[in-house]
């Protein structure tokens, strides 16, 4: 008897360690997963060639930063600061004739969605 005991025991026992690293896999996952789409984060997808809508992306956040903006052509990736809060733009080519935006902002080390909204606002209205 003790010694069905002991096999049940052990043959448990890799069944009980690999369900827990699947639990806590799985808790992982949701947690990363909810970092990158819960951060007030607006994404937009319009018409129109990667080139130009990165350009009056530039010249839209330039015109309204009330600092110098920080610009990375390789990234696509604009930084400025509109009405207090640090404002990021990236463009990136989604598909032929497709762009998407991304617009993420923060105010005292919070996000901000609502400038992120009003910026996203102001740059769908030009591009169109």
């Amino acid at each position: 008897m003790r010694t069905t005991t002991i096999l049940a025991v052990l043959l448990a026992l890799p069944l009980g360690s690999s369900c827990a690293g699947l639990i806590a896999g799985t808790a992982a996952g949701i947690v990363l997963s909810k970092e990158a789409t819960d951060n007030h984060s607006y994404v937009s997808r319009v018409p129109g060639d990667v080139h130009e809508v990165w350009a009056t992306v530039k010249t839209t956040i330039s015109d309204t930063s009330t600092t110098l903006v920080e610009v990375d052509e390789g990234l696509r990736s604009v930084k400025g600061t509109i009405d207090g809060a640090t404002v990021v733009v990236s463009v990136e080519a989604f598909d032929i004739d497709r762009t998407q935006l991304r617009v993420h902002a923060e105010r005292y080390y919070m996000n901000d969605g609502d400038t992120a909204a009003w910026v996203m606002d102001k740059l769908l209205t030009r591009l169109q």
